[in-house]
């Protein structure tokens, strides 16, 4: 298969996020490199995906010694996921231009011609429970797109026992990205417990000097068209290759020059005085994205949810599955991308609804 084509059948997925180093994120000299690494293998009520486990820690170990900062995550429920979302748009917010790379393996479902990645927490006794419980999977290419990250890649691993429709993996893969990221989804079984074909390909293709993106998604392409089992769903190649591991030099440092001839004084005239212009007077105040919002700003949008109609649960500024189902009902009605995760504008919106 093309990495310019998509072809998937079946999927799973979920995320993970927690720090694999002890170097905190402020700290850490720019140009950053920063991987999101999620595993959901023990799920409540679907099968278990062993080889997430295996996978999610072979994944890991390459990219701290390709010098990433990790953050990991195993077993999440959906607000474990969006908090480990939320700890990776902090982290590009404080590192502009990182390289940056996304690798998620578990279970996924599709509505609507779209992937959504599932919480070990996942219960789907409808097809519309994928949209209420799930993540969406675009998201993690928006967040790499707003983090504004210099090159990055998003490497998703689903079990291949349900199908997916090609619909929502061709939308997937025909997402806006920027021009140094890229894509692949691998569909197979992740019943055994060993890592994926996916996991070792990756790790071992980072495992070389001055690694490249184009070239790393074609020979990962190359690995898992010979393995039993498994094969590309999706792929979308960066519009730029970049080494995943570069650093800029600095700038250089021009020779010195003759001295320069002095100007000639030049004696500044009175101004004619100006009568004051009023300034514009401050937008309303607005909310932050959901990772920034304090514990207050989230019982807020809790008690509008339940003004609506779309929250009947406790107004205690957790956002569990009740509050998710009733975002994502929000997000449904208004138009917006159904995701889960409140942004800033649409709470904003929602809290100054008459």
């Amino acid at each position: 298969m093309s990495l310019q084509s998509i072809a998937p059948r079946r999927l799973r997925s979920a995320l993970l996020g927690a720090w694999l180093g002890s170097v905190a994120l402020g700290a850490i000299a720019a140009p950053e490199r920063i991987a999101l690494v999620l595993a959901n293998s023990d799920y409540d009520n679907l099968p278990a995906t062993p080889a997430c486990e295996p996978s999610l820690t072979q994944v890991s170990e390459a990219l701290r010694v390709l010098g990433y900062q990790v953050l990991q995550r195993e077993d999440a429920t959906s607000g474990g996921i969006a908090a480990s979302m939320g700890e990776l748009q902090r982290a590009l917010e404080g590192a502009p231009g990182a390289s940056a790379i996304v690798y998620f393996c578990g279970r996924a479902a599709a509505m609507d011609q779209r992937l959504f990645l599932l919480p070990v927490s996942a219960n789907l006794l409808r097809p519309s429970d994928a949209r209420t419980q799930g993540i969406l999977a675009k998201a993690l290419l928006d967040l790499l797109k707003r983090g504004d990250t210099s090159r990055a890649l998003a490497l998703i691993d689903l079990d291949s026992t349900e199908p997916v429709s090609q619909d929502a993996l061709d939308s997937l893969a025909q997402t806006e990205m920027l021009d140094g990221t890229g894509l692949m989804v691998a569909v197979g079984s992740l019943a055994a417990g060993a890592a994926s074909p996916l996991a070792t390909a990756l790790a071992e293709g980072i495992a070389v000097a001055d690694v490249h993106t184009t070239p790393l998604l074609t020979e990962l392409e190359t690995r898992l068209a010979h393995a039993d089992g498994t094969k590309v769903g999706a792929a979308h190649l960066p519009r730029r290759s970049l080494a995943l591991a570069e650093v800029d030099p600095p700038a250089p440092v021009a020779p010195p020059g003759p001295s320069p001839v002095p100007e000639p004084r030049v004696v500044a005239q009175p101004q004619p005085q100006l009568e004051p212009v009023a300034a514009p007077a401050p937008p309303g105040p607005s909310l932050p994205d959901e990772p920034a919002m304090t514990p207050g700003q989230r019982r807020m949008v809790q008690i509008e949810l339940a003004r609506f109609g779309y929250y009947a649960g406790r107004i205690d500024g957790v956002f569990g599955p009740e509050t998710r189902a009733a975002i994502r009902r929000y997000q449904g009605e208004t138009g917006a991308e159904v995701t889960g995760v409140i942004t800033g504008e649409q709470a904003t919106r929602l809290l100054g609804t008459p």
